[in-house]
């Protein structure tokens, strides 16, 4: 099967591109034809790893938030199927001229899964989003909308799917015969009521390619706290500026990363022992830093448990990041404060129990040790070929 041409469709996003990096390198190492289909954003992590790129339209975060799903049935109003439905305009033809041996797609990439049904292509679908089961989506989050909202899109889903020939019973369940997760298994609630086919790559987020431009400073032997946003749901400069407050005039030195949606223009008077960062992976920082404030992000609690430190979330009552928060909670790996706001008093009473709690980092460092046990890459792509080998 060397020499195999293997097509990766990913959703165009940091947090469903950067883990798959490392598996598409591994595998354009062993010797196949790897395709990445991504938008140009990521165009020179996917060449460093000898994958050719595929390009498809980016993604706009904010068509997401400005998107109403009862305000109209037209599919081209819904951002995720737009995307779809221009993806498959832009790729089918190179595709079929190229039929892939294998379609590695990203659970929100629904271009991928239509082509390799399509195409006849055996499929492995990835996803950095905690796996849901008709049995264990009951306790997702304690917000029954939220709950009744993922099923009416995931039926929205299915009828987009079905106008393409593929008859879904529920995207929200849907598998493949294997299934990567680019998390910990010891994130995942639930993780035995799931079978063979559902495949934990707990390291790769933490093996993903580093990008931009940081070094350490003097830091005056201060403790590096690092403050980041999330990249689908985006926080302004008020969400900084209640961090520099909680953080700054203490012991800390802070690092805010403002994500791309936001002006470094905004943060020119900062108080001593602060710095922001733009464009820089998360990785280039966290070996250094003894604390993350964030909105928990799956793929930001892997990296931040790659690297042994602890988190402060602050979900800002978003219900699809009140289930992950109470997973870091419940595994004592940081604190997570309620509630639509933090305030810098939140903030900075949370950083002082960290620092004061030893149990704390003995638990962090405990799931540092589990991370870097996990499968990696390497490991990936081990059950990738595997997998190649049974079709």
């Amino acid at each position: 099967m060397r020499n195999a041409h293997i097509a990766f469709f990913s959703f165009p996003h940091p947090a469903h591109v950067n883990p798959t990096i490392p598996i598409a390198a591994v595998l354009a190492r062993r010797g196949y034809r790897v395709s990445y289909v991504t938008s140009d954003r990521f165009k020179s992590e996917v060449s460093a790893t000898g994958a050719q790129l595929i390009s498809c339209p980016p993604f706009n975060v904010r068509e997401l938030h400005d998107f109403d799903p009862n305000s109209s049935d037209e599919p081209t109003q819904n951002p995720f199927f737009r995307l779809a439905a221009q993806t498959i305009s832009n790729v089918t033809n190179f595709f079929e001229s190229d039929r892939p041996a294998l379609i590695i797609y990203d659970v929100f990439s629904l271009a991928g899964r239509i082509l390799s049904r399509r195409l006849g292509v055996p499929a492995i679908q990835t996803s950095p989003a905690l796996a849901s089961s008709e049995k264990t989506y009951a306790r997702p989050t304690n917000d029954p909308r939220y709950r009744q909202g993922m099923i009416n899109e995931s039926r929205a889903v299915d009828r987009f799917l079905e106008s393409y020939g593929i008859s879904s019973n529920t995207f929200l369940f849907h598998r493949e015969n294997l299934n990567i997760y680019l998390f910990p298994s010891a994130f995942q609630p639930d993780a035995d009521a799931y079978g063979d086919n559902c495949f934990h790559a707990g390291r790769c987020a933490g093996e993903q390619q580093y990008h931009g431009e940081w070094r350490k400073k003097n830091t005056e032997n201060r403790p590096i706290a690092l403050i980041t946003t999330s990249t689908t749901n985006l926080q302004g400069p008020q969400y900084f500026r209640a961090c520099i407050e909680a953080l700054s005039e203490s012991l800390w030195y802070v690092i805010l990363s403002i994500g791309d949606n936001n002006d470094a223009g905004a943060f020119t008077s900062l108080p001593p022992h602060c710095e922001v960062v733009q464009r820089v992976s998360h990785l280039k920082i966290l070996p250094y830093a003894h604390l993350l404030v964030c909105l928990g992000g799956i793929i930001t609690l892997t990296e931040a448990g790659y690297h042994g430190v602890p988190v402060i979330v602050t979900t800002q009552a978003l219900a699809e990041l009140e289930w992950q928060a109470d997973i870091l909670d419940s595994l004592g790996l940081g604190i997570y404060i309620r509630g639509t706001t933090a305030s810098a008093d939140d903030v900075r009473k949370a950083s002082t129990r960290i620092l004061e709690d030893p149990n704390i980092f003995r638990r962090v460092a405990e799931m540092r040790r589990a991370i870097r046990r996990e499968p990696g890459a390497e490991e990936t792509a081990n059950r990738i070929e595997e997998y190649m080998d049974t079709w």
